[in-house]
């Protein structure tokens, strides 16, 4: 939410926010890594400063890489 005042110009304020991540990789040998990362965990709403565009909820990312 914005609160928003008039004075000698426009004074906009936002209220703070941050996010929950997890990420854990596990490296089954020298050549060949897993990871699994979850972020936003609590699903916050929330928008980029100056952007009316609202992040993403809850991600899940899940990865595997193999080094020839």
């Amino acid at each position: 939410d914005v609160e928003r005042s008039r004075g000698l110009g426009d004074v906009y304020k936002r209220q703070s926010w941050y996010t929950l991540n997890f990420q854990l990789r596990y490296k089954f040998f020298k050549e060949l890594e897993a990871t699994i990362a979850i972020e936003n965990i609590e699903d916050a709403h929330y928008k980029q400063f100056a952007s009316g565009i609202s992040a993403p909820g809850r991600n899940i990312i899940v990865g595997l890489r193999g080094v020839f």
